[in-house]
């Protein structure tokens, strides 16, 4: 994590941290534990298979960002890279 980043942004991921960092912990299925700002948790967890959501700093937190993750593809900053190959291979 640097100074601007939450525990959960990847590297490659564009969008900003919103919020504090640690408004959310995502457990792993091999018990790993990070801290993240909501936006960033929520695009790691739909990433996820078999992740617990606990609060952290924000207490109502866990729940939306349980709600925006259903709603997101994993990785959705790829989406245009992915899009473009898949209609390089197909035209």
């Amino acid at each position: 994590m640097t100074e601007d980043r939450c525990e959960a942004a990847r590297p490659d991921d564009p969008v900003r941290c919103v919020g504090p960092h640690d408004a959310v912990t995502i457990i792993d299925a091999r018990n790993h534990a990070v801290n993240g700002c909501e936006p960033h948790a929520a695009r790691l967890l739909a990433a996820l298979d078999d992740a617990l959501l606990i609060p952290g700093s924000v207490a109502d937190a866990p729940l939306r960002v349980r709600r925006t993750s259903e709603a997101l593809r994993p990785f959705p900053w790829l989406t245009h890279i992915q899009h473009q190959h898949v209609q390089h291979h197909h035209a």
